[in-house]
């Protein structure tokens, strides 16, 4: 995100138009902005600042004379904060709003931003009814410290942003940007906490009309934070906040970003007809976003509407594989959610176009397996159990399922075959694992000793033996390949078997007996 200070009324952030980022040029310093940041014109105080000690009034005098004579301005300011140090320290004017206010006013004019802030504050303190008053020259100030470290951030230039916001920050309170900023500095460096704290404060600076869309984007940070540490409520109460501060033309991507978050707490709070509702406006106003329809569906089923969850995820299973945005994943997630609800014909379509966008995906097959099963497809299940026993030939289900398959369709010696090899079979292996990092994967599996015995019913001897496994590419073509040892593993014995390979491209794996 790039930010930018309008130029004109309240402080706001927006995103900079074309041609006007700001030069990568050094900026001014922090003296040299709170300098050019002060009045040209001298102006009576509007509030009561209470009697005037005869010092006091005189460096008054002396600040006016500063403000109108440039050329002789350093000078004049010296001697205004000599009398008015003197009054305070040795004439009884320590309690003097008087005196803390022209102090500060001759801080802000030799750039001192740090005695301006102090001075303020024991002014303020002093006289309350003059906080606006003292507000006029805080905020210039502040504005022109801020635009300085939000320039910096659209250059990218954020450590050297830090310290103009900070100051910013430390100066005024009443307006957001510099904390908004100081908190994406921190949500850079990662350090989350800081930037939850910075919201905040940007948060509660935000509570003006005219405010509303920077209190939409730091709640929205907030409520986002607290999402991700698991406190559903607080993260509810901020999202709600940001989706209803949020302007629906200049901040449409925090508007949606923020109803899906919502509603994933929602959901997180077993509120799924809230959640389908907000996710409702997200297709609404995106109508191709997968996962905002993935969501919506999923909502809706725990809301008790199969029949419309089932309406979306036809829609979306229709749309993939044509060139659309609906991956393989969410294709996969549509499968397992209609074999959950033992919609069968729709899981076996939702597994097939997986396969067809990734033909090497082992789950994929293996579920297309278990929907064919439930749909008594002995003939499409016969099929896909070939395809897997060519992957993993010592995986018991497959072996059955093949069995199975066989018999069903009256292929008698096929099905002997098929249960002969699985008879016969001294371990069987579940694969759990198989990862890809960069050109290196690993395999990871449990080879479980069996009771396996000849055609005839005799018993075998455990036996030892090895496998290889191969670790193929896209097309199914063999990268690399790694023998692995199986022990003599006694009936229920189990051993873990492990695999590694290195290779570019790899993505799939499948194992063989080793001749």
């Amino acid at each position: 995100m790039r930010w930018m200070i309008g130029a004109l009324g309240a402080v706001a952030i927006s995103v900079p138009a074309v041609g006007q980022e700001p030069a990568a040029t050094a900026p001014k310093t922090i003296p040299e902005i709170v300098k050019s940041a002060q009045p040209t014109n001298y102006e009576v105080p509007t509030c009561d600042l209470g009697d005037t000690h005869f010092k006091v009034s005189s460096g008054r005098t002396y600040v006016k004379s500063a403000i109108e004579n440039a050329t002789n301005r350093e000078r004049i300011l010296g001697d205004a904060k000599r009398v008015l140090t003197e009054a305070v320290e040795r004439d009884g004017q320590a309690n003097s709003a008087q005196a803390w206010f022209w102090l500060g006013r001759v801080a802000l004019y030799q750039g001192d931003i740090a005695a301006a802030d102090s001075a303020f504050d024991r002014a303020e303190g002093l006289a309350p009814g003059c906080k606006d008053e003292i507000a006029k020259f805080r905020r210039p100030t502040w504005a022109g410290l801020t635009q300085a470290g939000i320039d910096l951030l659209n250059q990218e230039r954020g450590p050297e942003a830090k310290p103009y916001l900070e100051a910013a920050a430390g100066f005024y309170d009443q307006e957001p940007q510099a904390f908004a900023g100081l908190g994406r500095l921190a949500q850079d460096a990662n350090d989350q906490a800081a930037a939850v704290e910075w919201y905040r404060k940007a948060y509660a600076a935000s509570d003006k009309p005219d405010l509303r869309e920077s209190r939409a984007m730091a709640a929205a940070q907030i409520g986002t934070a607290f999402a991700s540490q698991g406190n559903t409520d607080s993260a509810i109460a901020y999202l709600t906040t940001a989706v209803e501060s949020a302007d629906t033309v200049n901040q449409a991507a925090l508007l949606k970003q923020s109803l899906f978050n919502l509603a994933l707490m929602e959901q997180r709070a077993g509120r799924p007809a809230d959640a389908a509702r907000h996710l409702g406006e997200v297709v609404a106003r995106s109508p191709d976003d997968v996962d905002a329809r993935r969501g919506l569906a999923q909502a809706l089923r725990a809301a008790g509407m199969a029949d419309s969850a089932r309406a979306i995820e036809q829609g979306l299973l229709q749309a993939a594989g044509t060139g659309g945005e609906v991956s393989a994943s969410a294709v996969m997630d549509l499968g397992v959610a209609a074999y959950r609800e033992q919609k069968y014909d729709q899981a076996a379509e939702a597994f097939a176009k997986v396969l067809a966008m990734e033909p090497n995906n082992r789950d994929a097959l293996y579920n297309l397996a278990n929907s064919y099963l439930g749909l008594n497809d002995w003939a499409k299940l016969g099929e896909t159990a070939d395809r897997l026993l060519k992957l993993e030939p010592y995986n018991e289900f497959v072996n059955k399922a093949s069995i199975r398959a066989h018999q069903q369709q009256k292929h008698a010696a096929a099905a002997n075959e098929a249960a002969t090899r699985l008879l016969a079979m001294p371990v069987a292996i579940e694969v759990s694992g198989f990862q890809v990092a960069g050109d290196k994967a690993t395999w990871q599996a449990t080879a479980t000793g069996r009771e396996a015995m000849t055609a005839s019913g005799a018993p075998k001897a455990p036996a030892a033996g090895v496998i290889v496994v191969e670790f193929l590419d896209a097309s199914g073509a063999v990268v690399t390949s790694t023998d692995v040892a199986v022990g003599a593993l006694a009936a229920g014995a189990t051993q873990a078997l492990s695999a590694s390979g290195t290779g570019t491209g790899i993505q799939a794996w499948r194992y063989r007996s080793k001749s």
